[in-house]
């Protein structure tokens, strides 16, 4: 698992700092849903979609998605009306310009896309209708 902190100032007499940290690990989901249906699922039951900061997530997502080659697995990767944004940006951070794209998305306003991963740690933008494997960010609040 890795640690990612966020940092809040607290505006206060003392000049008081505040951290906050979680611990992150990853859980596989074999059962297809929406990309809709599986962001709700993994908020639900862990604390969202998968966020991908860096190759060391892919390599983690790899191991786990492993043995099951043949998979696609939702990521918290999603296209609205702007560049590709991530479900849960406070784990991504300044990693917010990492991609490992099989392909380079189209980048069409107005389509539901989102993103899922290749077992290989690639991934591929896709009607968020379509039902996919699901791959959650898992982890608990260190203080």
């Amino acid at each position: 698992m890795q640690i990612y902190c966020d940092l809040f100032f607290l505006i206060c007499p003392g000049a008081c700092c505040l951290t906050t940290c979680r611990e992150y690990g990853f859980v596989v989901v074999d059962e297809a849903k929406s990309w809709t249906e599986a962001q709700k699922y993994c908020r639900e039951q862990h604390i969202d979609l998968a966020s991908v900061a860096t190759m060391e997530d892919t390599e983690n997502l790899k191991s786990l998605t492993a043995r099951n080659p043949n998979e696609k697995y939702w990521i918290g990767l999603y296209f609205v009306e702007t560049p590709w944004k991530w479900t849960l940006q406070s784990h991504v951070g300044e990693h917010d310009t990492f991609r490992n794209w099989h392909m380079n998305p189209t980048m069409d306003p107005g389509r539901n896309t989102c993103a899922y991963m290749l077992p290989t740690g690639q991934w591929v933008e896709e009607d968020c209708r379509n039902k996919h494997h699901i791959l959650c960010m898992n982890g608990e609040k260190k203080n």
